[in-house]
C-alpha cells in the first residue's frame, strides 16, 4: 500500500551509513527525512514520540466517554493548555532519558503539534496504551523523584485504574542491554549459514541429553528424530505400524504438503511458516524434495495483505488470462466482485511418503533406530519426570527425553491424553488423470 505521510509530519530521523539510500527510496512517496551524524540526536527525536505516546492517549480518553473518544487535533484545539502542564512535569525526565536537553515545552508542543496535524483524525489505542503501560508511561514515571508528576499520575489514575501508577513504577521496562544479553544466536544444525534469534529464559535442564525416545515415525517425529541426531543424541523412533516393512502410515499418505506461509497469522505463525520454507531449501536433506511451482490462490477480496506489506511474494489479483496462462486447466466458480485470484510464486509442495522415506534414511545414517509394531501402553514417571515408556508386549524403553510426535495418537491416556479438536473428514485418493492427445 501507499505510504502514509503528509507535509506536516515531522521529518524521520535516519542514521547511519544506509541513510541516503533509505531517503532515495522514500522521496518518491514524499516522505521526508532528515539524516544525522549521532546516534544522541537519534535518541533525542525518539524520546519525543515517546512523550508523545504517552500523553496524547491519555487526554484523547481523559472524558471517560469510550464511545467518543477525541480525536488529536481536537487535544490541540481544546486542551493545549494541559498538554503544556504535563509536559512540562514529564520534561525533567525525558532530559535525563534522553542523556540531553531535548527543547522548551514550546518547542515540545510544536512538535507533537505537527506529528498529530499529519493524521488529525487518529485516535491512540486506550488498550494498546494500557497493556504498554511500562514501556509508555512508565519510563517516565521511574524516574518522578527528578521531578514530581501529580496531573500526570492523576489522569493515569482516573483513565487506567487505580493501580496504573504504582504497576508502572513496580513494573520497570527491562533495559535494552538486558534483553540483548538474552538473545542468543542459534545456526541451524545442518545449515549454519542459517541462524535463528533466541531468548534465553534462564532455565537449563538438570541433566543433559544424551539418548531419547521418539514416539512416532511420520513426518514430524523423523524431522525431530534428525534434529536430535545431528547433535549426537542416541534416537530409538518407536511406531504402532510395520515402518520396518516400509509402512508409511495412512496419515502421510493421504495427506499432501503445500510449503506456503501466506495468509499466515498472526505475524509470529507467517514467520514461522516462512522460516520452515528457507529450511526446505537449504537442508542437505531436504532441499531436492519440493517442486517449487508457485501457487495459484482464490481469496476473499481485500481480506488482508497477503504480501505482508512487501515481505512475501505475492503477484495479482489477477486478471483471468493471466490465470489460464499459469494454469490452462484453471477452473472458475463463476466472476464474483468479492473474490480475487493472487499467484505465490514461491511456494510449492512436496511428496509426503516421499519425505518420510528421506527421513527415515537419513536419520538411520546418523545411528538412530526404528522399531515398529511398537504400540505404547503407558508411560515410566519419576519425580514427576517421564522417562520412559511402557510397550503392549510388556516391554519397556528408557531414555533422558521423550519426544510424543503421534499425531492423534497423542490423544492416547497413555501418551498425556493430549486434547484435541475433532473434525472428522473423507479423504479421497484419485489416480492422475491422463493428459489429453496432443498435451
Amino acid at each position: 500500500g501507499d505510504v502514509v505521510t503528509s507535509p506536516t509530519s515531522p521529518p524521520s530521523i535516519v542514521y547511519g551509513r544506509h541513510g541516503p539510500a533509505l531517503a532515495s527510496l522514500l522521496s518518491p512517496w514524499g516522505v521526508v527525512l532528515k539524516q544525522v551524524d549521532t546516534r544522541s540526536e537519534i535518541q533525542r527525536a525518539a524520546v519525543k514520540k515517546l512523550m508523545w505516546s504517552a500523553l496524547m492517549w491519555l487526554l484523547c480518553h481523559e472524558d471517560d466517554d469510550d464511545d467518543c473518544p477525541m480525536n488529536v487535533a481536537a487535544v490541540h484545539e481544546n486542551k493545549e493548555d494541559k498538554l503544556r502542564s504535563l509536559i512540562q512535569e514529564l520534561l525533567t525526565s525525558a532530559n535525563a532519558l534522553a542523556g540531553d536537553n531535548i527543547g522548551s515545552v514550546n518547542d515540545i508542543v510544536q512538535y507533537f503539534e505537527s506529528y498529530s496535524l499529519s493524521m488529525p483524525n487518529a485516535i491512540p489505542s486506550k488498550d494498546l496504551a494500557i497493556n504498554e503501560l511500562p514501556e509508555r508511561n512508565g519510563i517516565f514515571l521511574q524516574a518522578d523523584e527528578l521531578a514530581a508528576q501529580p496531573l500526570h499520575e492523576a489522569l493515569l489514575t482516573r483513565i487506567a485504574g487505580a493501580d496504573s501508577t504504582a504497576r508502572c513504577k513496580s513494573m520497570q521496562a527491562e533495559p535494552e542491554t538486558a534483553k540483548m544479553a538474552k538473545l542468543r544466536i542459534i545456526p541451524h544444525v545442518a545449515c549454519p549459514s542459517m541462524s535463528f534469534i533466541a531468548h534465553d529464559t534462564g532455565k537449563k535442564m538438570k541433566t543433559a541429553v544424551k539418548n531419547a525416545i521418539v514416539v512416532g515415525g511420520g513426518m514430524i517425529g523423523c524431522s525431530v528424530a534428525l534434529a536430535l541426531a545431528r547433535r549426537g543424541i542416541v534416537v530409538t523412533v518407536l511406531d504402532r505400524r510395520n515402518i520396518d516393512e516400509g509402512d508409511i502410515g495412512e496419515a502421510t499418505t493421504a495427506s499432501w504438503a503445500w510449503l506456503n506461509s501466506n495468509d499466515k497469522s498472526p505475524l509470529g505463525y507467517f514467520a514461522l511458516n516462512k522460516i520452515g520454507m528457507s529450511v526446505w531449501r537449504n537442508d542437505p536433506v531436504l532441499q531436492k524434495l519440493p517442486t517449487w511451482c508457485g501457487a495459484l490462490v482464490r481469496r476473499t477480496t481485500g481480506r488482508s495483505d497477503p504480501g505482508r506489506g512487501g515481505a512475501y511474494c505475492c503477484i495479482g489479483p489477477l486478471e483471468r488470462r493471466q490465470v489460464v496462462e499459469l494454469e490452462r486447466n484453471a477452473e472458475f466458480l463463476g466472476d464474483s466482485g468479492s473474490e480475487e485470484i493472487c499467484f505465490f510464486a514461491d511456494e510449492g509442495h512436496v511428496d509426503p511418503s516421499e519425505t518420510v522415506r528421506t527421513l527415515r534414511e537419513a536419520v538411520s545414517e546418523l545411528g538412530a533406530k526404528f522399531r515398529g509394531n511398537s504400540c505404547v501402553a503407558d508411560t515410566i514417571e519419576r519425580k514427576g519426570v517421564v522417562c520412559g515408556v511402557v510397550l503392549d508386549d510388556g516391554s519397556s524403553f528408557e531414555a533422558d527425553a521423550v519426544i510424543v510426535a503421534a499425531g492423534v495418537g497423542a490423544s492416547s491416556s497413555a501418551l498425556g491424553a493430549l486434547d484435541m479438536l475433532c473434525q472428522p473428514g473423507v479423504v479421497a485418493i484419485a489416480n492422475p488423470a491422463k493428459p489429453e492427445d496432443g498435451e
